[in-house]
């Protein structure tokens, strides 16, 4: 009786704790909650508690000004939940991810949003600078990186 009450005590821990590695991987929109105009890259990583999927640096300066942009993956939707005892078992389903970027400009958070938010802005800056931001990130990574090498030899002169 003893023996089958830890092992089932023991398959209880196990449980909670694969619950609440699954939950703590997911990065949702309110993790976004804390950003504010102005704050740098470190701040706004440590506000967020996650770091970046991508991070994009475009070669041109939009307006003399340096862009770096962020790239998170979130989830939306409402997330399924499955009961096991009294153990919740979150399930991907009604879930889907989203592309979601911080844009910084000379080193200070601008904007952050998806990526139809930049275009749609007001501000030319930040419409300019997120259009740009989502050329380079749809840019497969090979190309990229061909890109960079490209950009960074010197020219040569025939």
């Amino acid at each position: 009786m003893k023996k089958m009450l830890k092992r089932n005590l023991f398959v209880l821990v196990i449980l909670v704790l694969i619950s609440m590695l699954v939950s703590c991987a997911v990065l949702r929109i309110e993790n976004f909650s804390d950003l504010h105009k102005g704050m740098s890259k470190k701040k706004a990583i440590e506000a967020i508690g996650s770091a970046p999927e991508n991070e994009y640096v475009l070669e041109d300066k939009i307006d003399g000004k340096d862009v770096v942009g962020l790239h998170y993956i979130v989830s939306q939707g409402q997330q399924n939940i499955m009961w096991i005892v009294i153990i919740p078992i979150p399930l991907k389903g009604s879930e889907h991810d989203s592309d979601y970027f911080l844009l910084f400009a000379d080193g200070k958070l601008l904007s952050w949003g998806y990526p139809h938010e930049f275009q749609r802005s007001h501000d030319l800056f930040i419409s300019e600078a997120g259009t740009k931001l989502m050329e380079q990130h749809l840019m497969p990574k090979d190309m990229r990186k061909k890109k960079a090498v490209e950009d960074s030899s010197p020219e040569s002169t025939e």
